[in-house]
């Protein structure tokens, strides 16, 4: 099953069965509700329960009481239950209004899009919503502030927060978590925090680190920078460079690269700028996407991704491949006419056989054969670029003279406002 699918069938069982938490209902419960609808027509609504919870589903109004549909037959709630009754296609006509009116803004104002539409019962609508704010932002407080809120509304399995083996206890959760979409992983971590031996989570995640399943090892990355924002030693150091350079798995080098940029320690940002003098390109890219996901801002950070960008370009620049000219067409052959041949008392009808040729010639010309190829360069500079952008939040053009000319002007101003070295500060995990 496919971790949209996973997602679909947890938020419709979870909005068919299950009401809203607390921490989403509406904050103004005390004030009176409108009238339920008298429609008794079978109609898809969304029901809100008195004092808190939505139903959505198919429904209908008889006699004194609301009936939802359960497969084949009809589920009575009680009389009175239902404060207030909507139209699914009215609700989701507001809801698309919404999103259309957040489709730019930045994740806060799509954060409480979220929430409302949670709170209004369209819970996969809102979970959609929060999976592209994970993506953007994975870090965004407000979006881990409403998975732990949505959390009681998600069946999962659970842990054993009493099991002498911390490992045995949190393997069916993170064997589950990581075929799950990324919301479902980071609540999977909200209920790691039940683990009372944290020494022992500690050393379970770390071991994941090096599991075989990409997914359980970006869990694990995940687990370590939500409940353990501060705890680093070499070893640790060395394994989430590893991950941030070298891993096969792009989220994994992403979530690797947040970690270390979490632990603020600067000597970790200069191990990954040493990496941009890799010969394999594909370890430069890793690092200069290290390097903007980190946000290092160091002088020396962004002055060698402008280095770099200087040092792509001229990769790149200038190289020509061999051309030709290649045919991709069709020949076909027929017989167009008959010459006659005269032979002593023979006449013979020699067949006249033409051609007919459709297709197209295209000028084609090598892009190359190796990783130092035009292509590889021009990824390595698109890389760099979105990198200096997220660090410094300028945006003087994709040339390196641009950026060469940028960091020319404003090192000096740089280097005043950020040449003090980078200590690892404590903080607070954004669960808490």
């Amino acid at each position: 099953m496919s971790r949209s699918r996973i997602l679909a069938v947890l938020v419709f069982g979870a909005a068919a069965s299950i009401a809203t938490p607390p921490a989403l209902a509406h904050a103004e419960d005390d004030a009176p509700h409108a009238a339920v609808d008298p429609d008794t027509r079978t109609r898809a609504r969304l029901l809100h329960l008195v004092g808190e919870g939505v139903v959505r589903g198919t429904s209908r109004f008889v006699g004194d009481h609301w009936e939802i549909e359960r497969g084949n037959g009809w589920t009575a709630l009680p009389t009175g239950a239902v404060a207030e009754a909507k139209l699914e296609k009215d609700v989701l006509k507001e809801a698309r209004s919404q999103l259309a009116d957040v489709r730019r803004a930045g994740p806060d104002e799509k954060v409480e899009v979220a929430r409302w539409l949670a709170r209004e019962g369209l819970l996969k609508e809102s979970f959609d919503e929060i999976e592209e704010l994970l993506a953007a932002h994975p870090d965004h407080d407000g979006t881990l502030a409403l998975l732990r809120d949505l959390a009681p509304t998600i069946g999962m399995p659970k842990s054993v927060p009493l099991a002498q083996d911390v490992s045995a206890a949190i393997e069916p959760l993170l064997s589950y978590a990581a075929n799950a979409p990324m919301s479902l992983r980071e609540m999977a971590v909200v209920q790691l925090e039940d683990i009372e031996d944290r020494e022992e989570l500690h050393a379970a995640l770390r071991r994941d680190l090096r599991h075989e399943n990409g997914a359980r090892r970006q869990l694990a990355l995940i687990g370590l920078r939500r409940l353990f924002p501060t705890q680093l030693d070499e070893d640790l150091g060395h394994d989430l460079l590893h991950r941030a350079l070298y891993d096969r798995y792009e989220d994994v080098r992403r979530h690797a690269s947040l970690n270390l940029g979490a632990t603020h320690e600067l000597g970790l940002e200069l191990n990954v700028v040493q990496a941009l003098a890799s010969p394999n390109a594909a370890v430069r890219v890793h690092a200069v996407q290290a390097l903007g996901a980190m946000k290092a801002s160091s002088p020396a950070a962004v002055g060698a991704l402008v280095s770099n960008l200087t040092t792509a370009a001229a990769r790149g620049d200038g190289w020509s491949g061999p051309r030709a000219f290649a045919f991709f067409g069709t020949q076909r052959a027929f017989v167009q006419g008959f010459e006659a041949e005269v032979a002593q008392n023979a006449v013979i009808a020699d067949p006249l056989v033409g051609t007919v040729q459709e297709g197209a010639t295209i000028d084609v010309r090598v892009l190359g054969v190796s990783s130092r190829s035009p292509y590889a360069a021009s990824a390595e500079r698109g890389a760099t670029v979105a990198a200096l952008e997220s660090i410094t939040g300028a945006s003087p053009g994709t040339s390196a003279k641009a950026w060469s000319r940028w960091w020319k002007d404003n090192e000096a101003d740089w280097l005043a406002s950020h040449a003090a070295p980078a200590t690892s500060t404590a903080s607070t995990s954004p669960y808490r």
